[in-house]
């Protein structure tokens, strides 16, 4: 009996998961959440489990409901295909893209299931909702100049891929079987185009910058030395300077005082008392006397 009751709880478990009818008022909710959450997050990072649990819970304390992380994790995951459509829809010549009603006018031909099939025909014609969410969300979910464009031929072939086996519900096998869905977006740089893919790991040689300071330095020594060679040139061809004789205005003084008939060392001691200082008038003097 315990055995049964168990079975049938798992049961009831496993049957919420795999349905959940969404309001547009929580679908809303749940994409402005991704989209705040990858707000300035890097190129690589990516959506994991304990996103779709969180996402989940705020929705349950706001809108009093019971989504699990997987229901969460779906929906995103549909709405992340649809704009796959949308990608490849707008890579195609001759379907126009209303901007006002958010809506692709598309020939009905296009329905056959040959090409886009009754499905993605009736989604992609009539009114897109949340479309300005999903473009922010998907569209270029790292950059805002275009760096990360979506593969169009990949999304190409895994929306053909899924063809008949897509249903209306947010149940589909299309929304299940994406094995990149815990992307940020369809086109993240590990699964970009091969030139990302290159771009992304291989180096790039390595460029020397030329040592601009090095260089001027050398041009200014060059310089410096070109000047100091010119200099000593000119220096050489010119004329000698004569030497200018010192003039000593008591030179007739010291030449009686040397003609004197004493000895030399009272010529020396006399010389020495008129060379003070205080004697300049004395010495004067005695200059005007000699002459």
């Amino acid at each position: 009996m315990g055995e049964q009751k168990e079975g049938a709880k798992r049961e009831v478990a496993r049957s919420r998961d795999n349905y959940m009818s969404w309001s547009d008022d929580c679908t809303k909710y749940m994409l402005e959440w991704y989209i705040e959450k990858q707000r300035d997050k890097p190129p690589t990072f990516k959506w994991k489990a304990q996103h779709h649990l969180q996402c989940a819970n705020d929705l349950n304390d706001k809108f009093g409901i019971t989504a699990t992380a997987k229901q969460v994790d779906r929906h995103f995951r549909s709405f992340k295909e649809k704009w796959k459509w949308i990608k490849l829809a707008k890579g195609r010549s001759g379907y126009g893209f209303d901007k006002v009603l958010n809506k692709f006018n598309i020939d009905k031909s296009e329905k056959s299931p040959s090409k886009l099939g009754k499905i993605k025909f009736n989604y992609l014609t009539h009114s897109i909702k949340f479309y300005h969410l999903l473009e922010e969300l998907f569209s270029d979910s790292s950059h805002a100049d275009g760096s990360l464009a979506i593969d169009v031929n990949n999304a190409s072939e895994n929306v053909e891929s899924d063809g008949s086996s897509e249903t209306s519900s947010h149940t589909s096998t299309a929304e299940q079987g994406l094995s990149d869905s815990d992307m940020i977006a369809p086109n993240s740089p590990a699964e970009g185009t091969s030139s990302n893919l290159k771009r992304k790991h291989v180096k790039a040689p390595h460029k020397k910058k030329p040592k601009v300071k090095a260089r001027r330095a050398r041009v200014l020594d060059d310089d410096v030395a070109a000047s100091i060679v010119s200099l000593a040139e000119t220096v050489k061809s010119a004329a000698p300077i004569q030497p200018i004789a010192a003039t000593d205005p008591n030179a007739n003084l010291w030449k009686h005082i040397e003609s004197l008939t004493l000895p030399a060392n009272e010529k020396i001691e006399l010389a020495t008392y008129l060379a003070k200082p205080e004697q300049e008038v004395f010495r004067g003097f005695l200059n005007c006397a000699s002459d």
